[in-house]
């Protein structure tokens, strides 16, 4: 149900194409506001190479997160781990900067993909080809304060069904997308 709630509530944010959770610039916050982002960030990115903003329950930007690529058709996964008949590997690399003072922790299992029909589809369990070089997102990562990583997470979609949107739950409520519409 929860998942359900989650794409419902993403698909009607990339509707919208535009999501904000920045407040007025010229408000003076008092002392239970949040604070605004200092640099316009928002939850949400318009496409492949912007930069979405993961908040604080106060306001403050804590990470960016920025889609690098997505690849369609993913061929370099392990001897017995090809798609199921009908489906293909996307594969998406991203870059995470840890804005806070404190250290963060990305886990694989806070990332899904919307696709263009509304399923939300979390992360394939995919063995990579030992000749390829690839490194998949698949533990926990410790990112360090004013550190970024890169790291590359695979998805099984149906066929030919379009990418939607890359979504990122580090906190419970709390939801940073990413639009691939057009990867």
């Amino acid at each position: 149900m929860r998942k359900m709630f989650t794409a419902l509530l993403a698909l009607f944010m990339l509707i919208g194409s535009t999501a904000s959770v920045a407040m007025a610039q010229d408000a003076t916050p008092g002392a239970d506001e949040p604070v605004a982002p200092s640099g316009g960030e928002t939850a949400f990115a318009g496409g492949i190479g912007e930069p979405a903003a993961y908040f604080s329950e106060r306001g403050d930007a804590i990470a960016l997160i920025t889609v690098t690529d997505v690849e369609r058709g993913w061929q370099d996964y392990g001897e017995y781990y090809e798609p199921d008949p009908g489906y293909e590997y996307v594969a998406v690399t991203f870059e995470i900067e840890n804005l806070a003072r404190n250290n963060m922790i990305a886990e694989p299992f806070d990332f899904s993909m919307l696709d263009e029909l509304g399923r939300n589809n979390s992360r394939s369990y995919v063995s990579v080809d030992e000749d390829s070089g690839v490194t998949i997102f698949e533990d926990d990562t410790a990112i360090a304060s004013g550190e970024t990583v890169e790291l590359t997470i695979i998805f099984e979609l149906y066929e030919q069904t379009e990418t939607a949107a890359l979504m990122w739950q580090p906190d419970s409520g709390i939801i940073v997308m990413v639009d691939l519409r057009d990867a």
